[in-house]
């Protein structure tokens, strides 16, 4: 009887533990092509609008681990001025402060910039 039980539960870990291994991979490949890089970018440029409290937009592609590319960046001032524009921007992440739900940048680097 103990046997069965013990049974039962090892095979609901295994599934529960392959369940959340392929939600992981299914998202990942969704932001991978250019639908879900769309809704990150727009989820992105309305957060920092917001935040920010000024128009802020760019195209937002990444590699994993630790890189963020950004192409087109346009944020303006509140005098609606133009406060960053970037053709290319490159953000170096720091992959091991992710992990610990911290942001850490180590590198930001700007192709034909315009910064105010």
């Amino acid at each position: 009887m103990t046997e069965k039980i013990l049974r039962i539960l090892l095979k609901t870990i295994a599934f529960v533990f392959l369940a959340l291994l392929l939600l992981i991979l299914v998202a990942f490949f969704y932001f991978k092509t250019e639908s879900g890089r769309a809704n990150l970018s727009n989820s992105v440029n309305k957060y920092l609008s917001e935040t920010l409290k000024t128009p802020v937009s760019g195209d937002i592609s990444y590699s994993i681990p630790d890189w963020v590319q950004i192409d087109n960046l346009f944020i303006k001032d509140q005098k609606s001025d133009t406060l960053v524009f970037s053709k290319r921007s490159f953000v170096d992440l720091d992959m091991w402060a992710i992990l610990h739900n911290e942001l850490k940048i180590n590198k930001v680097e700007f192709e034909i910039a315009k910064i105010k």
